[in-house]
């Protein structure tokens, strides 16, 4: 029976060194998706001029270039 005890740590070891830093990976890069649109959305509300997105030309009479 002491023969398959090993079975079980070598089993703990691998889901320690490969499952949970790929877990951690994967929920840092889950935080950093969340911030990132927190991010832009604060940009948007705080640094928004007030003014019309789009900016039209409003043609002169006088142009001398027609």
């Amino acid at each position: 029976m002491a023969i398959f005890m090993h079975m079980v740590w070598e089993r703990m070891a691998l889901v320690t060194a490969l499952i949970l830093p790929t877990i951690a990976i994967l929920l840092f890069v889950g935080i950093m998706s969340f911030e990132s649109d927190y991010t832009e959305i604060s940009r948007q509300v705080f640094f928004d001029s007030g003014g019309p997105e789009t900016v039209f030309a409003v043609p002169h009479q006088n142009n001398p270039l027609h």
